[in-house]
């Protein structure tokens, strides 16, 4: 084979085909950009000139795809990663509960708010905000008022 270069990848923008070079670099295999200042002098000619464009040496394309895609940087890669992360069942936010109303056990409640008519109220006469609450929640399925420690 011969040591023309070849392009493994391209990419959109300067900056994720950076990172892949210098993820192709700590594994000692030599890379190069091809049209990145273009790219980064003015975006919009990326599509116009194919991307940035991500070359090896042709006796290293294989082993080179083959780090990319490890690293997660191959469209196939990153489409293996979408349907990963869209088959894991637990949320983050799924530990912290959502109120609910103690008459329908509905989440689509109204918190209690500061009256922002009473802070500023507290500002202009006293120099330091007036700070009450109502300590009702509204259900917009049931339609009843509650308070938020009631059950």
């Amino acid at each position: 084979m011969s040591d023309s270069l070849i392009t493994i990848l391209t990419f959109t923008y300067a900056h994720e085909a950076q990172i892949a070079k210098t993820y192709l670099e700590s594994e000692d295999m030599p890379c190069y950009l091809k049209d990145e200042f273009t790219v980064q002098t003015y975006d919009l000619l990326s599509n116009a000139v194919g991307g940035v464009k991500l070359q090896v040496r042709e006796s290293d394309a294989e082993a080179a795809y083959r780090l990319l895609d490890e690293g997660g940087f191959t469209p196939e890669a990153r489409q293996k990663a979408k349907v990963d992360a869209n088959d894991t069942p637990a949320s983050k936010n799924e530990d912290t509960e959502k109120p609910q109303c103690p008459y329908c056990q509905s989440t689509e409640i109204a918190q209690p708010k500061r009256s922002q008519q009473a802070m500023a109220i507290g500002i202009l006469l006293l120099g330091f905000p007036f700070i009450w609450s109502s300590k009702k929640s509204h259900c917009f399925d049931c339609g009843r008022d509650f308070k938020m420690g009631d059950s």
